[in-house]
């Protein structure tokens, strides 16, 4: 099957718009756009990862060796895998 990208679609309408005297065609392109605002961002649910939390949460770890990496998450409101970083003393998520 043929694909086409919806603005070369909304362009091909445009020319055939013009080309056959069809300004509904037109119309019809102009419409192919996103509504603004119809996916607005999510908030996010995470607070940002910082050596104090870091440090907290290793020292979790110590204290309640069965805590799982997503409990912790949940405690300090981080990512999982930020957890994961900050267990494995990872420096990817410093700035």
């Amino acid at each position: 099957m043929n694909t086409i990208s919806i603005p070369d679609a909304r362009d091909q309408l445009r020319e055939w718009a013009e080309e056959w005297d069809k300004p509904d065609l037109k119309t019809l392109a102009d419409a192919m756009y996103r509504k603004a605002g119809a996916n607005p961002k999510t908030e996010p649910t995470s607070v940002a990862m910082t050596n104090e939390i870091a440090h907290k949460i290793r020292k979790h770890k110590r204290l309640n060796p069965s805590c799982s990496n997503q409990d912790l998450a949940e405690i300090y409101k981080v990512n999982a895998g930020r957890v994961s970083e900050a267990l494995n003393n990872s420096k990817t998520w410093r700035i």
